[in-house]
């Protein structure tokens, strides 16, 4: 899944020598879901020598400072929020491939399990995840550990789907999700091992 900037000045984003950086907090808030995530886990993953006071609140105004850049370069003053401590994508302005991924699967909690809505719901959750997040993107620690957590999600939900057509002979139901594993990089074997 990669970041794309479909509204706002993608082009000065692009170009502007200092924004390596508030394309990396960009990178790193889609990575841990858009939602409620926690400033200081951005400010240790995006600058992590930012100097900081023992109270931490050279970190919070560096942070600040970088929402209020990004926030101009989107083009939406209100296209990012910082409350208690925590920065969110506004979503009626932001739309997340994975926020929507995290919408489904918190649906499929809530649903009969294994029950033919259930199956709808992770066949939706799956269309939302064809590649490992931020494909192609430089590999910064924090992005592997949320690539790694993003991926044995959407692996649960391959393998729980595989089990419930299996389970119901639907053969043909059952090729949708082992197509979309092959297409994951990485989980070639998982898609081969869940098909036998």
């Amino acid at each position: 899944m990669p970041v794309r900037v479909l509204d706002g000045d993608a082009q000065a984003l692009r170009k502007r020598k200092s924004s390596h950086r508030l394309l990396e907090l960009l990178k790193a808030l889609t990575a841990m879901g858009g939602h409620e995530v926690p400033g200081a886990w951005l400010c240790n993953a995006v600058r992590p020598d930012a100097d900081a006071d023992a109270d931490g609140d050279a970190a919070r105004r560096s942070l600040e400072t970088s929402l209020s850049r990004l926030r101009k370069l989107l083009g939406s003053a209100d296209a990012l929020q910082f409350r208690s401590g925590k920065v969110s994508f506004d979503a009626s302005r932001v739309w997340l491939d994975l926020g929507a991924f995290a919408h489904r699967l918190r649906a499929l909690d809530a649903a009969a399990p294994r029950s033919p809505a259930w199956a709808e719901q992770a066949h939706r959750a799956l269309a939302f995840c064809r590649r490992p997040l931020l494909a192609g993107e430089a590999d910064w620690a924090w992005l592997a550990a949320e690539r790694e957590r993003w991926q044995q999600r959407w692996l649960a939900t391959v393998t729980q789907l595989t089990t419930h057509h299996g389970q119901r002979g639907g053969r043909n139901a059952l090729q949708r999700p082992l197509d979309a594993a092959h297409a994951v990089d990485g989980c070639e074997s998982v898609a081969a091992a869940l098909k036998a």
